[in-house]
C-alpha cells in the first residue's frame, strides 16, 4: 500500500472527487426475473435496532453460479451547525449471519466502515459464485443499527429507508418466488 500507510486517507480523497459509483435508474426499476428489489421503511429510536427479514428464493439452491445480495440504506438525521460532525445520528447495517449459508460475502471494492459513517446514505453488497443452501421459507436477517449519537443525544426516532435485492443471473423464476413470499399481487386496473 501507499507510503506510512495512508491508503484509508487516499480512498477518501479519490470518493470525493469521484463518489462511490454511478446510478443506473433503468436497472433500478426494471423487474426481471433473475433478480428481486423490494424495500423496508420504519423509525429508530436511540441505541436501538431493527430487524429486516429477507426472503431467499429456493430456486438459488445448488446454482453454483454468480450471485448477490445487496441492501442500500438511507435516513434523515437531525443536524448540528457549527460542529466538523453536524450529523447528529448514525445507522449502521450489519453483515448477515447467514452470509456464509447464501455463499456470499462482502464485495471487497466497497467504501469501508469508516466512509460510510460519514454519511446518510450507503449501500453494502454481498456476492459469490459457490452453490448456495437454501431452504423453505429461508431468510437473511438485515439488522439496521442506531449508533450512540455523537454529542448531545437525540431523543427523537429517526426514519430510514433499507432497499433490498437479491439477483442470480440466469435463473428465472426468481423473482416470482420473492414475489410470492411476500404475498405482492399485481394492481387491478380501476
Amino acid at each position: 500500500g501507499p507510503v506510512g500507510g495512508h491508503h484509508s486517507h487516499i480512498k477518501d480523497n479519490i470518493r470525493r472527487f469521484l463518489g462511490f459509483g454511478y446510478v443506473d435508474a433503468e436497472d433500478a426499476v426494471a423487474c426481471a426475473e433473475d433478480r428481486a428489489t423490494f424495500w423496508a421503511v420504519g423509525e429508530l429510536s436511540r441505541d436501538r435496532v431493527t430487524t429486516v427479514r429477507v426472503p431467499i428464493p429456493a430456486v438459488m439452491s445448488g446454482q453454483a453460479r454468480p450471485h448477490s445480495l445487496s441492501a442500500t440504506l438511507a435516513w434523515f438525521t437531525p443536524v448540528q451547525p457549527g460542529r466538523k460532525s453536524y450529523r447528529s445520528v448514525r445507522l449502521k447495517l450489519l453483515d448477515p449471519a447467514e452470509a456464509g449459508t447464501l455463499g456470499v460475502s462482502p464485495r471487497s471494492l466497497q467504501p469501508d466502515g469508516n466512509q460510510t459513517n460519514r454519511g446518510t446514505i450507503f449501500m453494502r453488497c454481498w456476492e459469490g459464485d459457490k452453490a448456495p443452501v437454501v431452504g423453505p421459507d429461508m431468510t437473511i436477517d438485515l439488522v439496521v443499527q442506531r449508533d450512540p449519537d455523537p454529542g448531545t443525544p437525540i431523543d427523537e426516532a429517526v426514519p430510514f429507508g433499507l432497499a433490498v435485492t437479491v439477483a442470480m443471473p440466469g435463473i428465472v423464476g426468481l423473482y416470482t418466488q420473492v414475489a410470492q413470499r411476500l404475498g405482492i399481487a399485481p394492481r387491478q386496473p380501476v
